[in-house]
Parts: C-alpha cells; structure tokens; sequence
C-alpha cells in the first residue's frame, strides 16, 4: 500500500509521533495536540539521552521509533539514523563530500540540508548537489544523484544548503545557480526513482527551504531569492506571479510564511530593506500579489518565522545585536520585542512558543499583547545551535555541532 499513497501524503502525517520533514507535519514549525509544562527542574528537563555528533546544522528528523540527521566526519557526509529511544546508532552512511565548483567556506563545510522520511525511506542531500535514497530500516542505498550534472548549472558558492519540498509523487528544489542564469528555480525529480523530470526559471542563489502553498483551484511552489519571491504551477510548470524583494544574498535566509486564511504570504529578510507582506488575490491559476506592508525594522532570519493568532514571530539582526519580535500580521506593526535571546529558532505548540537560540539555551515562553513571558529557560549545549528543534508528542530534539540531545518536556 505504501507505494501506492504520494510522497507528500506520507511526510505530512499529522500523527504526533511523527516529524518527518522540514517544519514537522504542516512544514510550518506548528504542533497540534500537545500541551507542555510551563514549570522546568532547576536543571532544565530531564535528558533522555545524550550522544556525541560531528559539525552539521540539518535539523533532526523523527518517525517510526528512528531519528535522522546528517554531520561531517573528516571528508565524508554521514546520514545517520539512530534509536528514538536511547539514541544508538541503529546504521549510519557515509559519503566523500563533493564540493561545487568555486565552493566558498565562509559559511562552514559540513551539511545543512535537512533529511527526509517517509514510512520506508530517508532521502539526504548533500553541499555538492548530492541528493540519495536509502532504506529506513537496513540502510541500504537505493539510488544517487547529482544534481549539478542532471541540470547542466554551476551550483551556487556556498552550496545546496536546503532540501526539496515533497509534493505528490515528486521532490521539488530550488538550489538557483552561481550567476543567476541556470534553470535552477525549481528542479523536480520523481520520488519513488530518484528520475530527473524537468527544471525550469532562472534564479539567482536559492538558501531559505521552498514551500507549497494552498489556494483556491490548487497548489503552488514558492521561493525565495536574493532577488524576491516566485510562485510557480508545478503542473503546467509556469511562472504565475513574482514579487521584487530584496533578502540577503547569503545562506542565511528564512522560508516564506504562507497564512491561508488571510491568504497573506510574509517575506522574511535580514536585509536592510526589512521584512514584507503580500496578499495573494485569485486562484491558483491566476494570482496577483498586493503589497500589504514592508518594514525595514522587522528584519527576520536565518531561522524560520512562525505565525500565530494574528502575529509574526521571529529572530532577526538589529543594530544592537539580535533581537526576538512580534508584528502583526495584518500591518507589520512590531508590538514588542526581546533581546534576551541568541538568534533563535521557534516551534508553536498550544498558543506557546518554545524557543531554541543559537547558544544552546532553551525556553518555553507565551506571547503576550505588549511582551513575551518567558515560563522556563535552560541552557542545554553549548552552541552553535542553527538547526530549529524537532518536536515529537513532549520529546524534543536539538543539536549543535557536537552532540544531539533528546529531553522530556513533561
């Protein structure tokens, strides 16, 4: 039966045992179903277990009793998949890391793009363009590709640092290429074969994880590049609509935030301009973006915003240093921000927000009118911590570049 269900169908399981891909079940950093303690041990909660890892910032992947990330060991990608349980290593594969033409180090050599899962398989996808499948439960590899050499461009200097988005029977990327001109805006490859399919849509270098989106009469592919944003029919493979919006031209940028019911699409940036929102209007088919707001002083990334309950939150630079806000969605007005945190990612689970920031340290904290109250913090690794946590029913995963973690949230 497994074959016969799509690809998207089986990531985007709501079970709560279930985080398969980038953003958990609805790829937009929400839980549902789960209520957590606002009161912690003095220590912080309780480690269920504690491993060591090597360099990497692809987030932790959960599902079927198996937790998945990637890091670097010497020159080798490793893909490794251990015990939800006590987080031994059930099998692990590595890879000689190839690097793109031209690569640029500045931003680290170790892999970022987050796994995969399905029900029966991990896909990984590596700096050089290396996109592989292996079987969950023996590890074994079932087929490789390169990217770079299915669609002819230069990959861009810092490397393919974000997967696909899983849709129907096919994978969706947006890598762009190193000069802008490449058919790289969007590269398809059929799920089950790892087939080239087609690609299509110059674009300059694509960082931030593409999205779908749902309208009336359909879906569509969305993604962000230095130059703004382009929503693409994946069926008929055209561009519908774009809008000019300049993010940082660095792999350090966020997804856009689609809100279906107010079909407002946000536009993180950690660039001067600031942040944008724009209104989607027609279908599917037919879309014409309507610019709803731009604030310079609402400047979002690299970790992904989230939206709730008529607000946008999330980390962003400031002249200051960084800086945790809330704006509303409607305007882009800021109604507070905290400057207690490191760069920080965040989960949405029960009108909370649990907070990870770059240094190691972890919160539960509820969103206010005028402020955030933060209800419990620990510092739990030492840091650099760029992947968001994962959350599986009141487990959660983080990691940096040396250990992964699992801890109850009980």
């Amino acid at each position: 039966m497994v074959g016969l269900l799509t690809i998207s169908v089986w990531v985007a399981s709501t079970a709560q045992g279930q985080w398969m891909q980038w953003g958990g079940p609805t790829r937009d950093f929400h839980t549902q179903g789960i209520s957590l303690s606002t009161t912690w041990p003095p220590d912080g909660p309780r480690r269920i277990w504690s491993r060591d890892l090597g360099p990497g910032s692809s987030a932790v992947m959960a599902g079927r009793d198996r937790v998945v990330t990637t890091y670097r060991r010497g020159d080798d990608e490793v893909v490794v998949v251990l015990d939800a349980h006590d987080g031994k290593t059930i099998w692990e594969h590595g890879v000689a890391a190839s690097l793109p033409s031209g690569f640029d180090p500045a931003f680290g050599r170790a892999p970022t793009a987050t796994p995969l899962m399905t029900e029966t398989r991990v896909y990984v996808f590596g700096l050089g363009g290396a996109f592989s499948a292996y079987n969950l439960t023996s590890g074994e590899l079932l087929w490789t590709r390169d990217i770079a050499k299915d669609t002819g461009i230069t990959l861009p200097a810092y490397g393919v640092r974000s997967g696909p988005v899983a849709w129907k029977d096919r994978f969706m990327f947006s890598t762009g290429s190193a000069d802008g001109s490449g058919q790289a805006g969007v590269i398809v490859y059929h799920a089950r074969s790892g087939t080239f399919l087609w690609q299509g849509v110059p674009a300059k270098p694509v960082y931030a994880p593409p999205i779908t989106m749902d309208l009336d009469g359909g879906e569509q592919f969305v993604f962000q590049s230095p130059d703004g944003v382009v929503g693409i029919h994946p069926l008929q493979k055209f561009v519908v609509w774009q809008f000019d919006h300049p993010a940082a031209a660095a792999p350090t940028s966020a997804s856009p935030v689609w809100v279906r019911s107010s079909a407002t699409l946000v536009i993180p940036s950690e660039s001067a301009a600031g942040s944008a929102a724009i209104r989607l209007n027609g279908d599917a088919g037919s879309t014409q973006p309507e610019l709803l707001w731009k604030n310079p002083r609402l400047r979002l990334g690299p970790a992904p915003a989230v939206s709730d309950g008529g607000l946008i939150f999330g980390s962003g630079p400031s002249d200051s240093g960084a800086v945790f806000s809330a704006a509303r969605l409607s305007t882009g007005e800021i109604v507070w921000q905290d400057t207690s945190f490191a760069p920080a990612a965040v989960i949405v689970v029960d009108g909370k927000l649990l907070i990870l920031d770059d240094s190691g340290t972890l919160a539960l904290a509820t969103p206010g009118p005028t402020s955030l109250t933060v209800h419990a913090r620990a510092k739990i690794l030492e840091g650099p911590c760029h992947a968001p946590p994962t959350l599986v029913e009141k487990r959660v995963y983080i990691r940096d570049d040396q250990r992964v973690v699992a801890l109850d949230l009980n």
